[in-house]
């Protein structure tokens, strides 16, 4: 037991951890020397999101870690996550940064009972009364589930149609038990809307339901040219993952896999094709988390990851060690949710803002790899649930 108390941080005979760690690269962590250190730490996938910052910056991340994998003599594989299926918000100023990422000048600011129109008049610009959209036949347009996103701003329409009465989300970081906005208060990042009326052209008024402060960055979409997995955000069925495979194959990309993310109710309805036709999945828990009730989330995980290891389709979770975007070390809650994420069988685990944007980056890569060494440990020992379906796969 006495072991069990010891660091395994600067142990140099590490093995690397069978759970594949996927780190998202952004300004804290392009540079060549930084990747050099999150591939010994136990990074094996870079992921590119171009739904932040322009193409250039991430054609320079791909630069950068073709030099840092030969200088390290170690594989890392590419997974570029794309929108999906989101209406985004435009019109916002933005600027570049010293990296050319495009930053938003100002935060938009809105009253509780101020009224504010989403709107799809072209030249319209983002403020605290409008919110312009790109998508024309939004209003009163018929659908599942609406999402509208700029960046770190996602309003998800829980109605099947825009109409008077209708309850629109605007939100930062929409994720379950967020606090991410600009003061301690949660429901500061969180801005609800009720839909007033709906006119021509495409013209959605709406009442602010309470005060909020928002900020993000603007987006960018396109692809690199040589990746290995694209992943697909908001995919509903399995007719979504056909078309993203039609889309690569018809640009020439047919080696790159489609990994599908899970982020919506519709998509649980549909698991069991999505998981058939997509080369692997990934699970947003932080998208889940609004759709499902939070009693419901681990046990849901645990039918999912099992679901996909019963077909050997590899799955991976995000929403891992958040509380590492500004400290060096997890919370014993992140450390403990990530071991039980292994022990369930997930096979790689995405780390998002912690390598993105975070001020310890190599640290994040580095505990996952620990966590994952000791939970490994356990979930194969003879007798193990995850021994037992290992075995039973071979």
């Amino acid at each position: 037991m006495a072991s069990l108390c010891r660091s395994t941080a600067d142990d140099p005979g590490a093995r690397a951890p069978a759970t594949k760690i996927c780190a998202t690269i952004g300004p804290a962590s392009q540079d060549v020397d930084t990747l050099r250190a999150m591939l010994r730490a136990g990074m094996s996938l870079a992921r590119i999101n171009l739904t932040w910052g322009p193409l250039d910056f991430h054609r320079r991340t791909l630069a950068n870690l073709q030099t840092a994998t030969r200088l390290e003599q170690r594989l890392c594989g590419v997974v570029v996550g794309t929108s999906g299926r989101e209406i985004p918000v435009i019109g916002r100023p933005t600027s570049r940064d010293t990296n050319g990422w495009w930053r938003h000048t100002e935060d938009l600011a809105f009253e509780a009972g101020a009224r504010v129109v989403v709107t799809a008049r072209e030249g319209a610009e983002a403020s605290g009364s409008v919110l312009p959209i790109g998508f024309k036949e939004f209003a009163g347009e018929a659908g599942v589930c609406k999402v509208l996103e700029a960046a770190l701003l996602v309003a998800r329409l829980k109605a099947s149609l825009v109409s008077p009465g209708d309850v629109l989300y605007v939100g930062r970081y929409m994720t379950l038990g967020s606090t991410q906005g600009v003061t301690p208060d949660p429901s500061a990042s969180l801005l609800t809307l009720r839909v007033l009326s709906v006119s021509s052209p495409g013209d959605v008024e709406c009442e602010a339901l309470n005060t909020a402060t928002l900020s993000g960055l603007s987006l960018a979409a396109s692809f690199p040219d040589m990746i290995d997995f694209v992943a697909v955000s908001y995919v509903r069925c399995a007719t979504d993952v056909a078309a993203a495979r039609a889309a690569l194959d018809a640009a020439g990309l047919t080696c790159a896999g489609v990994a599908a993310e899970v982020n919506t109710a519709a998509a649980l309805g549909r698991f069991a094709e999505i998981l058939d036709e997509s080369n692997a999945v990934i699970l947003n828990r932080g998208a889940l988390g609004l759709e499902v009730p939070p009693e419901k989330l681990c046990p849901l995980q645990k039918a999912l990851v099992l679901a996909a290891n019963l077909v050997g389709k590899p799955v991976a979770i995000n929403m891992l060690v958040d509380s590492m975007v500004g400290a060096p070390r997890p919370t014993r809650a992140e450390a403990t949710d990530v071991a039980n994420a292994v022990l369930d069988g997930v096979d790689a685990l995405q780390c998002g803002a912690e390598t993105l944007r975070g001020s310890y980056p190599v640290d994040a890569v580095s505990t996952l790899a620990r966590i994952c060494r000791e939970a490994e440990l356990v979930g194969f020992e003879p007798g193990s649930q995850r021994a037992r379906r290992t075995a039973g796969s071979q």
